[in-house]
């Protein structure tokens, strides 16, 4: 089955009896991390038995598709109730799980945890339509809903802080689950016992993280700072960021650019857009988009979003070095020719880079 988006946190708190199979699944390996947690706690007794659950990787399932069902079908040696359990699982594995939600019973359920899979994995459709399993999508908060989140996690912690704090962390933090927990316990530990958070704090503690060097790659190719572009993409790669992270990151950055763009020709002031954005710009990251939409019109923004979409499907499909692809299309891009434009109740701009 496919549970309905607005149900999903409360379907996977209190899972149907019937449901025997769960499949997580997304980006955000974080919140599948997070929901395999409560998964776990509803059909174990002992979280911390190492007897009572059987976890497989998927080159062990694809290597003994067999072993999966016997492992479904296996009792408990010292009773309790256990499961099964597979790691980092691919439409390779589609058919030895079909096997197990054939069966008409299994002593041990079924958890299975993959990346993002698109609509067409066969992994991802075979526990759609199944009616005793479920697939469960974890796909990263954004916007106010980012911002809810971070809110939350801080107030569960004791912590308060304005605005401009969340900003900031909003920014630098990114939406994996797993990151952002691990970034507000280093932030907790760094206040020693101070429950107030201030802006000077995350800074200083949050300033290290690789999604910091990320947003500066987005700054320096959209505002034409080839050079540091250059340098960026080389320190993220070296980090295992991979290519296709960067680029979607950009043509995010892109799409958010090109939206603007478009309010600006139509003749909303630069500052009132950039102030209305939502969600809501970091104010020292301001500047930058001030840069950005100065240099690049919308229409040579919209050629860039289809570049940088172009060099996504290459990545995929052309069997070239996606190292070498992320890195032309930020050289690309980052050193396009700016366009000159006036903007309204923004100023009147010269073709420069603005830098």
């Amino acid at each position: 089955m496919k549970p309905a988006a607005r149900e999903l946190d409360t379907f996977i708190a209190r899972l149907p009896p019937k449901i025997r199979a769960v499949l997580l699944y997304g980006p955000d390996q974080g919140l599948v991390a997070e929901r395999s947690a409560l998964v776990r706690r509803q059909w174990l007794d002992d979280l911390g038995d190492p007897l009572a659950q059987t976890t497989l990787s998927a080159d062990e399932v694809r290597q003994d598709p067999a072993r999966l069902a016997d492992e479904s079908q296996a009792y408990s040696m010292l009773g309790g109730r256990r499961l099964v359990r597979v790691s980092d699982a691919g439409d390779a594995a589609t058919t030895a799980i079909a096997s197990v939600l054939e069966l008409d019973a299994v002593e041990a359920p079924l958890l299975v945890e993959a990346r993002d899979l698109p609509a067409s994995s066969s992994l991802r459709k075979l526990f759609e339509k199944a009616a005793q399993a479920a697939a469960v999508p974890c796909y990263r908060a954004e916007g106010e809903q980012l911002q809810r989140l971070i809110r939350e996690r801080l107030r569960e912690m004791g912590l308060g802080a304005d605005r401009d704090v969340v900003d900031y962390l909003q920014t630098h933090l990114g939406a994996d689950r797993g990151v952002m927990s691990r970034e507000l316990e280093k932030l907790q530990l760094y206040l020693g016992g101070r429950p107030e958070v201030r802006l000077a704090d995350v800074e200083a503690c949050i300033g290290d993280s690789s999604v910091l060097e990320l947003d500066a790659l987005l700054q320096a190719t959209a505002t034409g700072a080839p050079a540091d572009a250059v340098v960026l993409t080389e320190r993220l790669l070296a980090q295992r960021q991979t290519p296709v992270g960067i680029v979607r990151a950009l043509t995010n950055h892109y799409r958010r650019l090109w939206t603007m763009a478009l309010e600006v020709e139509r003749g909303t002031s630069l500052d009132v857009v950039i102030d209305g954005s939502r969600p809501p710009i970091f104010f020292r990251a301001k500047p930058g988009f001030q840069r950005a939409l100065r240099r690049r019109r919308a229409a040579q923004l919209r050629a860039d979003l289809e570049s940088l979409a172009a060099t996504e499907r290459a990545c995929k499909t052309t069997g070239m070095p996606g190292e070498l692809l992320c890195r032309r299309v930020v050289l690309r891009l980052a050193a396009a020719q700016p366009t000159a434009r006036s903007t309204s109740g923004g100023g009147a701009t010269s073709g420069g880079n603005g830098a």
